[in-house]
């Protein structure tokens, strides 16, 4: 049976997770209401929606080059591709990951600003200045979306070298993979895959400090109350 690996980006966990992470960080650093967090919720999603819709049509045009096995493989074609194609498309698919990855970083930073606009001009400001607001907010998606970007790579790359397996198992690419000089990417996926870990502990430490941080000062109003009570007042 065929599959489409490279079709979709994140595993179901990898996507939960990372949606988790960032809503949960989002509530604490911005104190929302259930209704609000309910709202932000149901528009992060329909954006996703959106962008899912549209993906798989604007990207095969911005990248022709991958229309024959993006968003679905072509079985007709790449069964009559030539030595010198296969490693043509090769090459392409060795590329795929980091243009795939950049694109969607793109679009899901173009998704980011409307929700950050959202938070920080619609909901209770809770004395904050909107500066302070967009540091905290800015502070937050930097680290969430390189989490996301690092994620999206790593598991990009594992796609396509099972998708490069099932093309050599079903079409004989031997000669093509034997002839093939592959770009050094190597470096990089090892960057980003240490990036990937930082980027959760630093999400992980800053959780916690800022939990930290707000029970301290919600404890700080228990004497005060209790003076006021032994008063009388």
């Amino acid at each position: 049976m065929r599959r489409d690996y490279l079709k979709t980006l994140l595993n179901p966990f990898s996507q939960a997770f990372t949606f988790i992470l960032i809503l949960s960080t989002v509530a604490i650093l911005f104190s929302p209401t259930l209704v609000q967090l309910i709202s932000i919720t149901v528009i992060d999603l329909t954006l996703i929606m959106i962008i899912v819709a549209l993906d798989k049509k604007i990207y095969p045009r911005l990248f022709p080059e991958t229309r024959i096995f993006f968003p679905t493989v072509n079985e007709e074609k790449i069964a009559k591709l030539t030595d010198d194609q296969k490693i043509n498309l090769l090459d392409t698919l060795f590329d795929f990951p980091n243009k795939r990855t950049s694109f969607i970083f793109f679009v899901s930073i173009i998704k980011v600003t409307i929700v950050g606009i959202i938070i920080i001009y619609f909901w209770d400001k809770q004395g904050e200045s909107y500066p302070h607001r967009w540091i905290k907010f800015i502070i937050l998606e930097f680290v969430a979306q390189v989490y996301f970007y690092t994620l999206t790579y790593i598991d990009l790359h594992k796609k396509q070298s099972i998708q490069i397996a099932e093309f050599h198992r079903r079409y004989n690419w031997e000669n093509a993979i034997l002839n093939f000089k592959p770009k050094s990417g190597s470096s990089k996926f090892i960057l980003l895959e240490n990036l990937s870990l930082s980027m959760l502990a630093v999400s992980i430490i800053a959780l916690t400090a800022i939990s930290a941080q707000t029970l301290a000062e919600s404890t700080m109003y228990i004497p005060k109350i209790t003076t006021i009570s032994t008063l009388g007042i």
